[in-house]
């Protein structure tokens, strides 16, 4: 073998070596911040405190973090930003002076409403960064009012906690799988990163999480519960692949850099965003 291409080879044993200790290195900060993050919902959950105001407290904190970092990532500025965190302000607000769950769907009414009112005027005055600010209105409240909804309702609050369970088993599963067999991509041009053979980790590891929880709390048929956690795992990983394109469209990697090995709070929570409001849907019309 000539020098150079031995070089070369070394070169890239070398390269290959390093991206698999770092996807490993990853994985375990994934893994480690989820062995703390899914104790504290818990407490908070099962705490309540009043009128859940311990979960209601932590969606206060949610809110305002993933308004900063949605105004970060699209690079809102004056006005825009103004307008924007006066929003983010007023939902953390009614947050606190909600006592009953009728209010979070008048909260969701309003989000929505306000939301395509801006977006509208974005439109009509073709500024865009007022178009993403009532994109992000939208895309940040709906869900955290949601989550809110559930969480007040002593006899709903045990299904938060199943959805956080089902997505970030799913987040695990897609990254643990996806890393170790790789194969064709999902999305490249969306996510690079992203596989097909994660995709399918992802939902299998969700399925039996999903099941696994509704048999030890006995919530209703492990099978049934089983499937429909790979649904929402599905739904969940559509959620993922929007913020990553969103992400993609402003050149952004992360949207913040609170959480090891996932970036901000927007990263952690790009799937629970699409799942939230789809279990609090389902509920509210079986319920």
């Amino acid at each position: 073998m000539a020098p150079a291409t031995a070089a070369t080879a070394r070169g890239t044993r070398q390269t290959s070596t390093m991206a698999k200790k770092s996807a490993k290195s990853e994985l375990l900060l994934r893994i480690l911040s989820t062995l703390i993050l899914l104790p504290l919902v818990v407490y908070l959950l099962l705490e309540r405190g009043t009128d859940g105001s311990y979960i209601r407290g932590l969606l206060i904190f949610a809110t305002f973090m993933m308004g900063y970092e949605f105004a970060r990532l699209a690079n809102l500025q004056h006005a825009t930003k103004g307008l924007f965190t006066a929003g983010t302000i007023a939902i953390i607000w009614w947050l606190f002076a909600i006592n009953f769950p009728a209010g979070f769907v008048d909260g969701i009414k309003v989000a929505v409403i306000a939301g395509l009112t801006i977006t509208a005027i974005g439109y009509v005055l073709r500024k865009s960064k007022l178009k993403w600010a009532g994109v992000g209105l939208i895309y940040i409240c709906v869900p955290v009012f949601s989550a809110a909804w559930l969480a007040v309702q002593a006899e709903l609050s045990i299904w938060l906690l199943w959805t956080f369970a089902v997505v970030w088993a799913t987040d695990i599963g897609a990254f643990a799988v996806g890393k170790t067999v790789g194969g064709p991509k999902l999305a490249p041009k969306i996510s690079p990163n992203k596989t097909w053979s994660g995709f399918v980790g992802g939902v299998l590891l969700a399925a039996g999480a999903g099941g696994s929880f509704g048999w030890y709390f006995g919530l209703y048929e492990p099978f049934y519960l089983a499937f429909g956690a790979g649904l929402l795992s599905v739904w969940a990983q559509s959620g993922d692949m929007l913020e990553s394109r969103i992400k993609r469209h402003f050149g952004a990697k992360d949207s913040g850099y609170l959480i090891p090995g996932h970036g901000g709070i927007l990263d952690r929570a790009d799937g629970l965003l699409f799942a939230v409001p789809v279990v609090a849907l389902v509920l509210g019309i079986v319920a």
